[in-house]
């Protein structure tokens, strides 16, 4: 890879590393209006989100998912707890629910797909992929 390339890949990790960041945070936000600003930050407008309990699409549908979250897990914060796996339009992560004290209260991994720098996709699996 030469100079340039390289230059570029890197740009291109630290964009979806902060995306992916700021969707956390998102999730995290009990700030209504600065959880809208952060959703709309990271996610395309008819993005999709699916977890275990429930699935959203659309920023509303987010927002209000993110929201329920918060009234669930007041004062505990999402974190992202390995570095970014990813290729093409397409990464993967594994993340933590933290208390304050950052003992973690559940863990899990999700997998994203992005265009045009914005998340489009989400699928999250919570605990560990389990062995064959």
């Amino acid at each position: 890879m030469n100079d340039i390339e390289t230059d570029i890949e890197t740009v291109i990790e630290t964009d979806i590393e902060t995306v992916i960041d700021s969707y956390l945070d998102a999730y995290s936000e009990p700030d209504e209006d600065r959880r809208r600003d952060l959703i709309v930050g990271a996610f395309a407008t008819d993005a999709s989100l699916a977890d275990p309990p429930f699935v959203a699409a659309g920023h509303d549908e987010l927002h209000a998912t993110f929201g329920a979250v918060q009234a669930q897990f007041p004062g505990h914060r999402f974190v992202r707890t390995s570095p970014i796996d990813q290729h093409h339009d397409r990464a993967r992560y594994t993340w933590a629910l933290q208390l304050d004290d950052g003992a973690p209260v559940m863990e899990g991994m999700d997998i994203v797909a992005f265009a045009d720098g914005k998340i489009v996709d989400v699928t999250g699996f919570f605990g560990h992929v389990p062995s064959a």
